[in-house]
């Protein structure tokens, strides 16, 4: 009631095996399996116990059986070879293709490696000239720092004269500034005079112009009472001379 396997390096060592163990023990069941890769097969032998004959009328059959196996690996392997060589062509133009592209790719790339040489070339150019620049620069900065310096010790006391000048015109603005301002006032003062006067002037004028017109009035109303009496007068002198 034990299942044991055995591997065996061979099918004569399979065989060999299966006869002594027929002849140690007759009743015993014994089953052979061709392993080939991942596929198992296996090799019935014929019912009953194996005698010599039997056992090697089977490894006969097991040997045909075996050469047909060699025969159908050896057609799968040429169809194998055949799919393989394809497949190497196919490899080939894949890796023809792959040549050619890289090597427009390494041509690019040369021409990147050209371009950025010219490029840092350029850079090396303009950096080698803004430093040249800088220097002078700097050179330039310093110069105005001394002169700057040289004007600074000798324009203070100028400066200290500057301020007291400055002082001076500040003082004078405001003396200025309160002149002024006395000056408006009495501007201010003065016009308010001149506005009365202008009224009683005005109001003086408008009461001559009020006599006059009244003179002028009783003068129209005399000439006209004097023409009135000259008329009676010559009309009674005309009817004196008539009588």
């Amino acid at each position: 009631g034990v299942d044991t396997s055995v591997r065996c390096e061979s099918l004569l060592e399979a065989n060999s095996l299966t006869r002594r163990l027929a002849k140690q023990s007759p009743r015993l069941a014994t089953r052979t399996f061709k392993i080939s890769g991942t596929s198992v097969t296996p090799l019935a032998p014929p019912a009953g116990s194996l005698t010599a004959d039997a056992a090697d009328a089977w490894a006969r059959a097991a040997s045909a059986s075996l050469r047909a196996d060699l025969a159908l690996a050896t057609t799968r392997l040429a169809v194998t070879m055949h799919d393989a060589r394809d497949a190497v062509a196919e490899a080939e133009r894949s890796a023809s293709s792959a040549r050619a592209d890289a090597s427009a790719a390494v041509l690019e790339a040369k021409a990147d490696r050209d371009q950025l040489a010219a490029q840092c070339a350029r850079h090396k150019e303009a950096h080698e000239a803004s430093n040249a620049a800088l220097r002078r620069a700097a050179d330039a900065l310093a110069r105005e720092k001394d002169y700057a310096s040289k004007i600074e010790k000798d324009g203070f006391g100028e400066l200290k004269e500057a301020q007291a000048a400055c002082r001076e015109l500040v003082e004078k603005v405001r003396v200025s500034d309160q002149d002024a301002t006395r000056l408006r006032r009495q501007v201010r003062d003065q016009q308010m005079e001149h506005r009365e006067t202008d009224r009683a002037k005005t109001a003086q004028i408008a009461s001559l112009e009020t006599k006059l017109r009244g003179l002028e009035r009783a003068a129209s109303s005399d000439e006209e009472r004097r023409s009135a009496e000259t008329q009676m007068a010559v009309g009674d002198a005309d009817r004196k001379a008539r009588d």
